[in-house]
């Protein structure tokens, strides 16, 4: 049997990918727009970072969102060298979309949870991921 967590995943991708096709974008897409909200702006590093992607998907990702209207570069005014990535009108719209498919993925995998089964999935989950995301930093280091 498939690790249940692959199975999530998989299963995550698949609602995702039919979900963002009718908007024209991909999980990778969503999930770009949906981080550069929370950090309201920042450079393609800081976003490599945060997401946990390497620099090359991001890049083409960030280029796709940059020609669909989605999103802007500007100046940073502390490093004239440094571009700042910005959310546009219709970049913020579509986070609202976004966040409501979240939610509906999420009720999808959380029928019949209680609060609290809830809640200390999401605790442990995050952990993982955080375990997760520091062995990714240490593996690079040995590249």
């Amino acid at each position: 049997m498939l690790n249940p967590i692959s199975i999530i995943r998989r299963c995550e991708q698949n609602y995702l990918r039919c979900r963002m096709e009718s908007y024209g974008l991909h999980p990778l897409d969503a999930l770009t727009l949906h981080v550069l909200f929370s950090l309201d702006s920042c450079n393609q590093d800081c976003l490599c970072c945060e997401m946990n992607v390497d620099k090359g998907r991001i890049a083409k990702t960030v280029s796709a969102l940059e020609e669909g209207g989605y999103l802007v570069r500007s100046v940073n005014l502390h490093n004239k060298r440094e571009k700042l990535l910005h959310l546009t009108e219709s970049g913020k719209e579509m986070v609202s979309v976004i966040q409501q498919i979240f939610d509906e993925w999420n009720d999808i995998c959380f029928k019949d949870f209680s609060s609290e089964e809830r809640d200390q999935y999401l605790s442990f989950i995050k952990r993982i991921a955080c375990n997760a995301a520091e062995s990714r930093k240490e593996f690079k280091q040995h590249d």
